[in-house]
C-alpha cells in the first residue's frame, strides 16, 4: 500500500487527463441529514437547481423548517433592494451598491472554517460561502457573473465580458474592484519585464487583452461547482481532525458537483489512509477498497488491488483461520467492483487460497470445489492444475470402491477436458482402470476385466507413473485365466504384453517360465 501512497503524491502534481466517469455514485453517498439527502436527489435525479438549499445542505443540523426560515429571510432582504433604481446606474456603481447592501445585511464576521448556513445563523462567512451568496444574488438579479477559483481562494467577477468587476468577498472595506487602463498597462509591463509575456505576444495584443488573459487566468467555475468546493473544504477541515471516513464522504459529494483532478487525488489519498489505518477491521473497509478499484485510470492497478486482497487473506484466512469472515469480505468486495477482469483475478485468488488452506488441513473433499473453481478460471495455470489433481487423488486415496474412483475421475475429465494434459491425472485414471481389471478377474467378471484391460491399454502412455507391481499382478491374473481355459498362446501373448508395460517384472517373468 505504500506504493499507492507514493503514487498519489506523484499524481497530485499532474493533471490526469483521463475519463472521470463512474468514480462516485449517488447511491453510495452517506448523507448527514434527511434534508441533505432530499436536496441531492432533487438536484441529481430531478434536475432541480435550488442552490440556496444545496449550499445549506452541508450543515448536518439543517432541516426543512430551518431552511424555510433562512430562505424567507434571504428573500425578504433581497426584496428590500430597489432593483429599478439600480438599473439606472452604471455597472460599476450598480455592483458597488449591491455589494454594500448584501454585506451589511448578511455578512458580519469573517471565519476561515465556515459553511454557508452560518451566514444566516451567525453572520459568519468565508470566501466560499460569501461568493456563493453574491453569486446567487447576481443570478437572481440577472447580472452576468463568473466565479474564479485560485488554489486557496475563490472570488466573483461581475460583467465578465465587459467591465470585469472583481467582487472580493473577504474584503469588507473595498470588496469590489475595477481596473483602470493605467493599472492594466502597468500590470502588463511588469509581466513583460519578468518575461512572463514574450515580445511577440506583447506586440500582438492590447494591454487590456493581455491583462484579461493573465490576471483572470484562474479556473472559472459555476455555482454548482462551488457547491463542490464547499464540500472539499469541509473534507479538508475533517482531515485536519483525523475524521477520515467523514472526510471521504464529503469528498464523494464534492466530486458529484465538481469532478476535478484535485478531488480525485484527495479521494485516492484518503481512501488509502483509511485502509492503512483500519487494516480491514470491519466489512466497511472492504467497501472502501471496492471504491478504490474504480480509479484504475488514475494509477490504481489490478496488481495493487490484488495486493490489498492478499492483506485480507492474511488477516482473516491465514492468521485467524476465519474462513467465514473471509468469505463475507470477498463477497462484499467483488459486489462493488465493475472491472470484470479484476473480479476474476480476485475470485481466483479467493478460491485458490480457500482450497489451499483446506488441503493443508487434510480436508481434501472440502478443498476440491474451491480448487475446481480456481481451475475453471485458469485452466492453464500449473499451480492450480496440480493442486486440483493432487487434492482429487488424496480425496480418493482411501475409497474402498474402485468403481467410485473411476467414475469420479471420468466425471472430472468430462467436465474439464484440459485435465487430459495433466500426467498425474491421467496416471491416476489409468491406474484405476488397471486395478479394476485385476479385481474383475478376481471376481470372475471376465467381461468387465476385458473392458478395463482395454481401457488401460488404450490410455496408457510411457510417461505415466504406473505401479509396475500392479501391472505384473493383473497381467498374471489374465494369463492364468486364459491358461486354465486352455488358451496357452493367448496366455503367453498377455504375459508378453505385460512385460511390454513393465519390463523385467518378476511376477510376469515367473509366469512366463511356467507357461512354456
Amino acid at each position: 500500500m505504500k506504493r499507492i501512497i507514493l503514487l498519489f503524491f506523484a499524481l497530485a502534481l499532474t493533471p490526469f487527463g483521463y475519463s472521470q466517469d463512474s468514480l462516485v455514485f449517488l447511491k453510495d453517498v452517506h448523507f448527514n441529514s434527511t434534508f441533505e439527502k432530499d436536496i441531492f436527489h432533487e438536484h441529481f435525479s430531478q434536475a432541480k437547481d435550488n442552490y440556496l438549499a444545496l449550499f445549506m445542505a452541508i450543515n448536518p443540523q439543517m432541516d426543512a423548517a430551518t431552511y424555510d426560515r433562512f430562505a424567507s429571510h434571504y428573500q425578504s432582504q433581497l426584496d428590500q433592494i430597489d432593483l429599478e433604481k439600480l438599473k439606472g446606474k452604471k455597472p460599476e456603481k450598480r455592483i458597488k451598491a449591491i455589494y454594500s447592501s448584501i454585506h451589511d445585511r448578511f455578512l458580519k464576521k469573517y471565519e476561515l472554517q465556515n459553511e454557508f448556513s452560518s451566514i444566516f445563523s451567525d453572520g459568519f462567512y468565508n470566501c466560499v460561502s460569501a461568493s456563493a451568496l453574491y453569486g446567487m444574488v447576481f443570478k437572481g438579479f440577472d447580472i452576468p457573473f463568473i466565479i474564479k477559483e485560485k488554489p486557496t481562494h475563490v472570488y466573483v467577477v461581475a460583467y465578465p465580458d465587459t467591465e470585469r468587476i472583481l467582487v472580493e468577498t473577504t474584503d469588507p472595506t473595498g470588496g469590489f474592484i475595477t481596473f483602470s487602463e493605467r493599472y492594466k498597462q502597468a500590470f502588463v509591463e511588469q509581466m513583460k519585464k519578468t518575461k512572463l509575456i514574450s515580445q511577440e505576444e506583447y506586440q500582438a495584443k492590447t494591454a487590456s487583452q493581455l491583462f484579461d488573459q493573465y490576471y483572470f487566468a484562474d479556473q472559472e467555475i459555476n455555482l454548482e461547482e462551488l457547491v463542490g468546493v464547499q464540500y472539499t473544504n469541509d473534507a479538508i477541515y475533517k482531515l485536519e481532525g483525523q475524521q477520515l471516513e467523514a472526510a471521504y464522504s464529503q469528498l464523494e459529494k464534492a466530486y458529484l458537483f465538481y469532478p476535478t483532478d484535485k478531488i480525485i487525488s484527495l479521494l485516492i489519498a484518503v481512501n488509502v489512509e483509511i485502509l492503512d489505518k483500519n487494516n480491514y477491521k470491519n466489512i466497511n473497509d472492504v467497501q472502501y477498497l471496492s471504491k478504490l478499484s474504480r480509479f484504475k485510470e488514475f494509477g490504481i492497478s489490478r496488481e495493487m488491488m490484488l495486493g490489498e486482497f492478499s492483506r485480507i487473506n492474511d488477516v482473516y484466512l491465514i492468521n485467524k483461520g476465519d474462513a467465514e469472515t473471509y468469505r463475507k469480505f470477498y463477497e462484499a468486495l467483488v459486489a462493488g467492483i465493475a472491472d470484470d477482469t479484476l473480479k476474476q483475478e480476485i475470485h481466483y485468488l479467493y478460491a485458490y487460497e480457500r482450497g489451499r488452506i483446506l488441503h493443508n488441513q487434510g480436508k481434501y473433499k472440502d478443498a476440491l470445489p474451491f480448487f475446481e473453481d480456481a481451475f475453471m478460471l485458469k485452466p492453464d495455470n500449473q499451480d492450480v492444475n496440480n493442486a486440483l489433481v493432487t487434492t482429487l487423488g488424496r480425496s480418493l486415496m482411501y475409497e474402498s470402491d474402485n468403481l467410485v474412483v473411476i467414475k469420479s475421475l471420468e466425471n472430472y475429465r468430462q467436465r474439464h477436458p484440459q485435465l487430459a494434459g495433466n500426467n498425474l491425472f491421467n496416471s491416476a485414471l489409468v491406474n484405476a482402470y488397471l486395478l479394476q481389471c485385476g479385481r474383475s478377474f478376481d471376481l470372475n467378471k471376465i467381461d468387465d476385466a476385458i473392458r478395463y484391460k482395454a481401457l488401460f491399454e488404450k490410455n496408457f502412455k510411457p510417461e505415466m507413473t504406473i505401479d509396475a507391481t500392479n501391472i505384473g499382478r493383473v497381467y498374471s491374473l489374465a494369463a492364468v485365466y486364459y491358461f486354465k481355459k486352455g488358451y496357452t498362446a493367448k496366455a503367453k501373448s498377455i504375459i508378453a504384453q505385460g512385460l511390454g508395460y513393465a519390463p523385467g517384472n518378476h511376477e510376469l517373468l515367473v509366469r512366463q517360465r511356467m507357461i512354456k
